[in-house]
């Protein structure tokens, strides 16, 4: 009995020491793990900020045969390409980096063949959306309304509007009218509304015409669906000499066009020809000019601004025309676009929207502690990532290529890394919000993306999101958004994964997983694919991944 005691005794103590190693050896693991995931936090540049002056004339690095227009672009090409340091710039400058000139690049000659290419398209999409219009069933004027507040006002602008001398006051007067739906349902039953349509064809009056219509189409959908017929001729009036001399009126005629096209059927013949006349007719283009005149300068004309977040908010309602509702976003390249919208988000580079961003935000350069934002700059970075968003819902493919590309990805990292810092230091939820679904769309299933995420100067773009506040990781609404990102920057990924473990257990992620798979049965849970998020589950679960 007392040697059975014993031997009970030793291999219980054996159990103990096996345990104990094993232990150790998992710490010893993890602290490995750690290191491993430090080191990757490391700079990989320097602090130094780039400014975005843009270089007049631009820069061609004669090795590598690329365009280089600003600092910013040259310090991403030299790391990239020549793998060199700051310090080493001025040795690869000397040799490669000339001045550029037209002849240099086959590009120009690009440019031109795409332009007379746009050209002839716009007419043949102008002819069909002009037939398709054409066979649109009569819009049903609405009845009388009996009590209208400005019945006596509307009726002496109508009876001024019909005389030549006196239309101008009258549109005048009408424009300057806070109209209601009431008052809307009058105009249209007077015919007022398919006036004032026919009425652009003359290019007259093109202020008070172009804020009554935008009157009529947000507040009225019959409105909308009047002004839908005209709505070719008011992409056409975009470059009219009134839009071009008055900010105002062209920030006016965004809206409305932006507006229509938020009115018409996503992804319908009707809305494909209208996305692609405003391809062919260069809008893309001119939106980009928008986002590039602001380089640098800290926003404090109102009307620059309405005509920048109205630019903004046309390229987003282009991208949610042409968007399946309700779709799961997708990395693979797409497919059949009628519209041609990804070709022009690829020619412009997503409008240098993220470039725009990087001025605005960063034009004082890196600072410890981010200053507040004045108000118009924050409706400009929340206009900015929203479109963002738009254009991910709508070709992910097409965003995560431009923000992979030269130049991008190092405005991509500095300005996610001021706007996490900044809106957390200030609390603006709302784009903090915004630019964490955007973090995790852009690295979702792109490996060159999740390598971004922990580059840069500690704390990187991964610490910035695992240091969030707590809110982020106890309200469900917040989970739903970071949650999602944090999965998206970590799956397939073991070194991210080992950075997020510093501060964050993957057993939240693991147990959100679970619970989602469980309780949605839709083919999505907030846009991502359900087979995404099985497979992040099983690569999660798997113990002891390697860091490469």
């Amino acid at each position: 009995a007392v040697v059975s005691t014993q031997s009970t005794g030793d291999r219980n103590n054996s159990t103990d020491n096996k345990t104990k190693n094993k232990s150790r050896q998992q710490t010893s693991k993890l602290k490995e793990m750690q290191q491993k995931a430090a080191m990757l936090c490391q700079h990989v540049s320097s602090e130094y900020l780039p400014t975005h002056t843009l270089y007049q004339p631009p820069k061609w690095c004669s090795k590598c045969n690329i365009k280089i227009v600003s600092e910013a672009v040259l310090m991403a090409h030299m790391i990239k390409r020549h793998q060199k340091s700051s310090q080493d710039e001025a040795e690869v400058e000397s040799q490669y980096i000339i001045d550029y000139t037209d002849d240099l690049c086959p590009m120009a000659q690009d440019v031109i063949n795409r332009q007379k290419m746009l050209r002839k398209r716009s007419k043949k999409v102008k002819t069909r959306i002009t037939h398709k219009i054409s066979e649109l069933p009569a819009v049903k004027l609405l009845e009388p309304p009996k009590d209208c507040p400005n019945k006596n006002r509307l009726y002496k602008c109508i009876k001024a509007m019909k005389n030549q001398k006196t239309q101008e006051k009258g549109l005048g007067d009408l424009s300057r009218t806070v109209l209601t739906k009431t008052d809307i349902s009058h105009l249209i039953d007077k015919g007022v509304v398919e006036q004032l349509c026919n009425m652009l064809s003359e290019r007259k009056h093109l202020a008070p015409l172009s804020k009554l219509l935008l009157q009529c189409s947000v507040l009225s959908s019959t409105g909308g669906q009047i002004s839908t017929r005209s709505l070719h001729d008011i992409i056409d009036y975009l470059y009219a000499p009134a839009c071009v001399t008055s900010p105002a009126v062209y920030s006016d005629l965004l809206k409305l066009t932006s507006s229509l096209v938020r009115s018409l059927t996503p992804c319908d013949g009707l809305t494909s020809d209208v996305i692609s006349y405003i391809v062919s007719k260069e809008i893309v283009e001119k939106i980009q000019t928008t986002c590039t005149d602001t380089y640098n300068y800290q926003l404090k004309d109102d009307t620059e601004c309405s005509v920048l977040l109205s630019s903004l908010q046309l390229l987003s309602a282009c991208c949610v025309a042409m968007t399946t509702p309700n779709a799961p976003i997708s990395s693979s390249p797409t497919k059949n676009d009628p519209s041609q919208l990804v070709d022009s988000l690829v020619f412009t580079r997503a409008c240098n929207i993220v470039t725009l961003l990087y001025g605005v935000l960063l034009y004082e350069g890196s600072r410890r502690t981010p200053p507040p934002l004045s108000d118009m700059t924050r409706r400009v970075v929340m206009q900015c990532l929203g479109t963002l968003l738009d254009i991910s819902r709508f070709s992910l493919h097409t965003l995560q290529s431009v923000m992979d590309s030269e130049g991008m990805s190092l405005e991509l990292r500095h300005v996610c890394s001021f706007v996490l810092s900044c809106a957390s230091h200030h609390n603006y939820t709302e784009i903090l919000d915004l630019c964490v679904q955007l973090i995790g769309f852009v690295v979702f299933s792109h490996p060159s993306n999740q390598a971004l995420l922990q580059n840069g100067p500690s704390p990187s773009i991964l610490q910035l999101l695992s240091s969030l506040p707590f809110s982020y990781f106890s309200d469900v609404r917040s989970m739903n958004l970071l949650f999602p990102s944090l999965i998206s920057a970590c799956h397939d990924c073991p070194s991210n994964l080992a950075i997020l473990q510093q501060k964050v257990n993957k057993v939240m992620l693991i147990s959100y997983l679970k619970e989602q798979l469980k309780n949605s049965k839709e083919k999505h849970i907030n846009f991502y694919p359900r087979p995404v998020f099985q497979q992040a589950l099983k690569f999660l679960e798997t113990p002891d991944v390697e860091v490469t």
